[in-house]
Protein backbone atom coordinates (compact mmCIF):
# COMPACT_ATOMS: atom_id res chain seq x y z
CA UNK A 1 0.00 0.00 0.00
CA UNK A 2 1.33 3.76 -1.12
CA UNK A 3 2.43 5.92 1.80
CA UNK A 4 -0.57 8.60 0.56
CA UNK A 5 -3.14 5.29 0.41
CA UNK A 6 -2.32 4.86 3.75
CA UNK A 7 -2.75 9.14 4.89
CA UNK A 8 -5.55 9.30 3.23
CA UNK A 9 -7.22 5.84 4.90
CA UNK A 10 -5.91 7.81 8.21
CA UNK A 11 -7.62 10.91 7.45
CA UNK A 12 -11.21 8.50 6.55
CA UNK A 13 -11.07 6.96 9.88
CA UNK A 14 -10.08 9.93 12.11
CA UNK A 15 -13.19 11.49 10.17
CA UNK A 16 -15.42 8.24 10.97
CA UNK A 17 -14.54 8.47 13.97
CA UNK A 18 -15.85 12.29 14.61
CA UNK A 19 -19.15 11.21 13.10
CA UNK A 20 -19.34 7.93 15.21
CA UNK A 21 -18.58 9.99 18.48
CA UNK A 22 -20.96 12.42 17.34
CA UNK A 23 -24.05 10.11 16.49
CA UNK A 24 -23.77 8.72 19.73
CA UNK A 25 -23.67 12.55 21.38
CA UNK A 26 -27.09 12.79 19.68
CA UNK A 27 -28.51 9.93 20.15
CA UNK A 28 -27.81 9.83 24.11
CA UNK A 29 -29.49 13.51 24.16
CA UNK A 30 -32.66 12.10 21.96
CA UNK A 31 -32.85 9.18 24.73
CA UNK A 32 -32.11 11.57 27.48
CA UNK A 33 -35.35 13.70 26.44
CA UNK A 34 -37.34 10.21 26.47
CA UNK A 35 -38.71 10.93 29.46
CA UNK A 36 -38.67 6.75 30.28
CA UNK A 37 -35.97 5.52 33.12
CA UNK A 38 -34.46 3.15 30.27
CA UNK A 39 -33.82 5.69 27.86
CA UNK A 40 -32.26 7.88 30.45
CA UNK A 41 -29.78 4.47 31.28
CA UNK A 42 -29.40 4.08 27.26
CA UNK A 43 -28.44 8.22 27.38
CA UNK A 44 -25.66 7.90 29.74
CA UNK A 45 -24.18 4.63 28.36
CA UNK A 46 -23.92 6.22 25.03
CA UNK A 47 -22.59 9.07 26.25
CA UNK A 48 -19.88 6.76 28.00
CA UNK A 49 -19.52 5.51 24.34
CA UNK A 50 -18.61 8.79 23.28
CA UNK A 51 -16.49 9.45 25.90
CA UNK A 52 -14.49 5.85 24.69
CA UNK A 53 -14.62 7.22 21.35
CA UNK A 54 -13.55 10.37 21.90
CA UNK A 55 -10.15 8.64 22.80
CA UNK A 56 -9.81 6.72 20.03
CA UNK A 57 -10.71 10.01 17.81
CA UNK A 58 -8.23 12.10 19.29
CA UNK A 59 -5.57 9.28 18.52
CA UNK A 60 -7.04 8.59 14.99
CA UNK A 61 -5.89 12.30 14.14
CA UNK A 62 -2.50 12.30 15.95
CA UNK A 63 -2.01 9.22 13.75
CA UNK A 64 -3.35 11.22 10.80
CA UNK A 65 -1.40 13.92 10.96
CA UNK A 66 1.76 12.23 11.78
CA UNK A 67 2.19 12.80 15.88
CA UNK A 68 3.23 10.69 17.74
CA UNK A 69 2.46 10.70 21.39
CA UNK A 70 5.63 9.23 23.59
CA UNK A 71 3.48 9.83 27.08
CA UNK A 72 4.73 8.32 30.48
CA UNK A 73 3.50 5.05 30.28
CA UNK A 74 1.87 6.26 33.75
CA UNK A 75 -0.11 8.63 31.60
CA UNK A 76 -1.23 6.32 29.29
CA UNK A 77 -2.22 3.71 31.58
CA UNK A 78 -4.49 6.89 33.78
CA UNK A 79 -5.88 7.16 30.30
CA UNK A 80 -6.47 3.68 29.66
CA UNK A 81 -8.26 3.39 32.99
CA UNK A 82 -10.31 5.93 32.19
CA UNK A 83 -11.97 4.48 29.40
CA UNK A 84 -12.28 1.06 31.06
CA UNK A 85 -13.74 2.92 34.01
CA UNK A 86 -16.45 4.42 31.77
CA UNK A 87 -17.26 1.73 30.12
CA UNK A 88 -17.57 -0.55 32.91
CA UNK A 89 -19.56 2.30 34.60
CA UNK A 90 -21.91 2.35 32.06
CA UNK A 91 -22.68 -0.76 30.84
CA UNK A 92 -23.36 -1.63 34.80
CA UNK A 93 -25.44 1.31 34.87
CA UNK A 94 -27.92 0.79 32.01
CA UNK A 95 -27.76 -3.05 33.29
CA UNK A 96 -28.64 -2.49 36.67
CA UNK A 97 -31.93 0.08 35.36
CA UNK A 98 -32.69 -2.35 32.85
CA UNK A 99 -33.24 -4.71 36.10
CA UNK A 100 -34.64 -2.61 37.84
CA UNK A 101 -37.52 -2.00 35.22
CA UNK A 102 -38.00 -5.63 34.76
CA UNK A 103 -38.18 -5.90 38.58
CA UNK A 104 -41.76 -2.89 38.26
CA UNK A 105 -42.92 -4.73 35.24
CA UNK A 106 -42.73 -9.13 36.07
CA UNK A 107 -44.56 -9.95 33.07
CA UNK A 108 -42.45 -8.65 30.89
CA UNK A 109 -39.92 -10.92 32.16
CA UNK A 110 -39.90 -14.64 29.82
CA UNK A 111 -37.65 -16.24 31.78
Amino acid sequence: MSHSTLDLLQHITAIAGIFCVGLSTYLAGRFHGSGHPLGAALSVMLLGEAFVGLFTVLFAFLTAFGYSWDAHPFAQMAMRWAIFAAASITSLHLAYHVWDIGQSHPEADDT
